[in-house]
This record gives structure tokens, sequence and C-alpha cells, in this order.
């Protein structure tokens, strides 16, 4: 906790700074991951020992078991992809953005799908899955040994002193997620109270400091401070099971909606057999959210019905404050998000042309009319 907190604290402290700094923070930042992560598969595969990956005679004797812990472990994969969409969050910087950042979201999805298995093959072709000192025995036992599978790889391969030495390095890649993440987080408050779709406050930006949203920025990292005093495993779950709904599933029905309403719309991107891949991402992403561990089912920690319950406290928020601010569904733009009420192209153009009089129309009002302020409120 202490460690996460200071995390914080010194990312804070190195994103305050003129845009350009931070650029070059990124950059090293970057340069240490990759080296830990080559030195990683060097190791692990001139050690490789092909007989580790070998299932025992049982392992798939309870199909639905099997079936169902699938849930559980795409829920690890996905909290481990998350921030290849990074670039999103800062797209005003971005040159080009309407082909830099599609291109940096596949290329980041394509090459961290082959660093992540490739690291797991690694790790696993060296370090033994069964026996005393197997990984099985180090996750059910009480000593947390699974935890620090990156220092257990080294000690065994190398000497107490290097594992030090590489968990250290270890925390330095960490540090990188840390730091990229509160980047790019602290840019939607920002963003969202520029356009007028979140509370002014967070539009601040620092006088002097180019491109410092200061504001967005000292009331994320005081969030992510307090978050590290929750339990890790109870946060992970917690994040990906809100963002499954909130951005990738909405993500995915968000497509539809615009290729429903703009079937003519220019698109630079096509997708192969649509809309199959649509389906296939809602479909998983959805059987992802109902394999959470929930109290009424499973009897276990009540992640599913907390998930449930922060998605209806929102709601509840949004509401009341998109009456008062006449967003939708109360602009006009009609009540069905995917059947726009008769006359909303009329009442959209009053509605653009107030928004343009106050400086605070939507980047997105032109993509998904009528729908903009969902994909804020997700």
């Amino acid at each position: 906790s202490l460690i996460g907190l200071a995390f914080c604290v010194v990312s804070m402290g190195l994103l305050w700074k003129d845009t350009g700094e931070v650029g070059h923070t990124t950059v090293a930042l970057w340069v240490g991951t990759v080296l830990a992560i080559a030195f990683t598969l060097f190791a692990g595969f001139i050690h490789f020992d092909p007989k580790n990956l070998e299932t025992p005679d049982n392992a798939y004797s309870d199909g639905f078991k099997l079936f169902w812990s699938f849930g559980v472990a795409m829920r690890i994969g996905i909290y481990d992809f998350m921030g290849y969409y990074d670039i999103c969050f800062v797209g005003d910087e971005v040159k080009n953005p309407s082909v830099t950042i599609p291109q940096a979201c596949v290329v980041t999805c394509q090459v961290v799908a082959v660093v992540f298995f490739a690291v797991n093959f690694a790790v696993i072709g060296y370090l033994p899955w069964h026996g005393e000192d197997g990984f099985v025995e180090l996750v059910e036992g009480d000593t947390g040994g699974a935890n620090y599978i990156m220092s257990l790889f080294m000690e065994r391969m190398f000497n107490r002193g290097f594992a030090i030495f590489f968990t250290l390095v270890v925390l330095y890649t960490i540090f990188g997620s840390c730091f990229s993440l509160l980047l790019g987080y602290s840019a939607i408050p920002w963003a969202a109270a520029r356009d007028g779709m979140f509370f002014q406050w967070f539009g601040h930006l620092h006088p002097t400091k180019q491109g410092l949203a200061d504001h967005s920025l000292l009331a994320t990292g005081i969030m992510t401070g307090l978050c590290c005093f929750l339990d890790l495993e109870l946060l992970i779950n917690g994040l990906v099971t809100t963002r499954l709904v909130c951005q990738f599933i909405a993500q995915a029905v968000s497509v539809i909606l615009h290729r429903k309403h703009f079937p003519d719309a220019e698109r630079p991107y096509k997708m192969p057999l649509y809309p199959l891949p649509v389906i296939i991402c809602i479909v998983f992403f959805t059987f992802v959210f109902v394999t959470t561990e929930n109290y009424i089912i499973m009897n276990q920690v009540p992640l599913l019905e907390l998930a449930i319950a922060y998605l209806l406290v929102g709601l509840a928020v949004y509401f009341p404050w998109a009456k008062t601010m006449g967003m939708w569904p109360y602009n006009g733009y009609g009540y069905s998000m995917t059947t726009p009420a008769k006359g909303w192209v009329d009442k959209k153009e009053d509605k653009d042309t107030e928004m343009n009089e106050k400086g605070a129309k939507h980047m997105l009002a032109d993509l998904i009319p009528g729908h903009s302020q969902i994909l804020y409120l997700v």
C-alpha cells in the first residue's frame, strides 16, 4: 500500500511539468520496460523445459469448472491488456489523430499479445508447475509466493542478490504503468469539463506549465492514492467488472449504433465480416461479466453486485444533472438511444447552435448525434 502510494506521489510530481518534459519521462520508462521484457524472454527461453508445460491427467475432467474458469482467466488477461488505448486520452496532443490513434491501438494490441504470451511461456517453461516447489503449491499456500513470481524466477535461475535487483526492475516497469495511466486518466475529467460535460473545476489548466490539467491531475492522483489501501485483488476485479460494461461492451454497441444511423458515413478503416467481430466482442465480454464473483449465486465476495450498484449510482447522479444542464435525454434528441424521435434533426441544429455560442460543443457530437452525452456517462 505504501509503495503504491509512493508511486502515485512520484508520478504526480513527474507529471506536474510541461507536456514536452512529460514526453521525455515517458520514453525513459518505456525503454526500461522493453529491456526488462527482453531479458526475461532471453533468460526464460535459454532455460526452457517443455516438461513444465505438461498438464495433469485430470485437468479437463470437470468441464463446467473448466468453462467457468475461462471467465476468471479472461478477466486477468483483460486487466493485463488495459492501457493499449491510452493514446485516446491524450488525443489533443496527437498529430493526425484520425490515422495515428487507430493504428496505435491496433499495433499496441498486437505487440502486447505477443509479449504477453511470450513472457508467460518463458516463465512457465522454466518454473515447475507441480511438486513441492511448483507454482500450484505457491498459489494454494499461505505464503503469498505466487505474488512474487518474477523474483522467484530470477532467484532460482541465478541467485538471491540478482533476484532482489530484478525485483527493483519490475517495480520500475510497474511505476511506468502507473505513470502512463495517471497521465491518461487525468485527462478525462479535464476534457469532459472543457466540453461542458463535467464540473468546470476540472477544466482548469496550469497558468505557466503548458498543457498541465492541474486540478484534474490532483483529484485523480488523490483518488488513486486512496485506492492503494484497498485489497489489490478486489480492486482489480472491481475495476475490470465495471469497465466491461462502461467501456468495452458500450463501445461495441456504439459501433452498431453509428453504422445504423450513418450507413453512408466515410469509414477509412473497414471491419471485415461485420457485425461478427462486434457480436463476438459483446458475447465474450458479457461472459466475463457474469462469471464475476458474486454473493447471491457463489456466496463469495459480492463483486458483481457492487459493480451493478456502482453503475446504478452513476445513473442516479447523471440523470438529475442531465435534466438541469439540458443534456440527453432531456435535450430534444428523443428518449430512445437507437431510434431518435421525429423532428430530432431540427432540434439538434438548434442545440448545436446554442452550444457553439457557449463554446462547449462536444467533440463527438457529429459522430453520434444525440448520444454523445451517453459516451461521457459510461
